[in-house]
């Protein structure tokens, strides 16, 4: 008989503002067509399995609801979070200097100290979209010398 294949399981906290695309992100992951996808209110969490049958990671999704009044609910998942993954809607100029606030609320937090940290430059396919190499710098990512992260266009 083979032996039983593991399975890590790891939550990744899935934050941005509301409109970033979070959910839209999470519905392309999963297969889902993501023109049905309706706005967060509270969180959902979905599940991701990586690898093959011996060994599997399955990466447990948090997605939470993006508007001023649900941000507040946030820190309450931090302590659970192996990974963030903060979604910047790189089409909204106006709201950029809001994100760039947010997030560095959220990396303030001493439960997220270490955690690593992905930042994707969503919506890059909109005309006006400012690219993730841009969004590095007007987010200061440089200047994050306490976690690993990284900055993806999608």
């Amino acid at each position: 008989m083979g032996q039983a294949g593991s399975t890590a399981s790891q939550n990744v906290l899935m934050l941005g503002l509301d409109g970033s695309g979070k959910s839209s992100i999470l519905a392309r992951l999963l297969g889902d067509d993501p023109r049905t996808v309706l706005p967060t209110y509270g969180f959902t969490i979905r599940a991701f399995q990586l690898g093959d049958t011996r060994e599997r990671a399955v990466l447990k999704l948090w997605d939470q609801g993006g508007t001023a009044p649900m941000r507040r609910y946030w820190p309450a998942y931090y302590a659970k979070a192996h990974a963030l993954c903060f979604v910047i809607d790189a089409s909204d100029h106006r709201h950029l200097a809001t994100a760039s606030a947010v997030l560095q609320e959220v990396l303030d937090s001493d439960d997220l100290l270490g955690v690593p940290l992905l930042v994707l430059a969503n919506k890059q396919d909109a005309p006006n979209a400012i690219p993730a190499s841009e969004i590095e710098e007007l987010l200061h990512l440089g200047s994050i010398r306490d976690r690993t992260w990284n900055c993806l266009p999608t």
